[in-house]
């Protein structure tokens, strides 16, 4: 659950440092252009539709995790649930698929 706060707030921030690093293998951008272009995706999309989240919930089963939020964006103009998958790996927690709708 921490680890999930510190994503968002980090995230929300735009401390992509921290989101980066917080990522899975699997999901971490695989070179410098793909890590820019991902990047000025997050700016852009935060500079418009200034997204608000909160967390609802955790659920821990084994070495895999799903987390419950709900997400504010101005082009939708109300609340949505959405929930992030996390995997436990080298020792600790990260993304591994964000924003999904189960």
């Amino acid at each position: 659950m921490q680890r999930a706060q510190l994503d968002m707030k980090a995230w929300l921030g735009g401390d992509f440092d921290t989101v980066i690093s917080l990522r899975s293998q699997r999901m971490r951008p695989k070179s410098r252009k793909e890590l820019k272009e991902t990047i000025d995706m997050w700016r852009g999309f935060i500079a418009t539709e200034k997204p608000q989240a909160r967390i609802l919930e955790a659920e821990i089963i084994g070495l895999r995790g799903r987390v419950k939020k709900e997400v504010f964006v101005q082009s939708g103009g109300d609340w949505s649930t959405t929930y992030d998958h996390w995997v436990f790996e080298h020792g600790d927690w990260y993304l591994d698929d964000a924003d999904r709708t189960k």
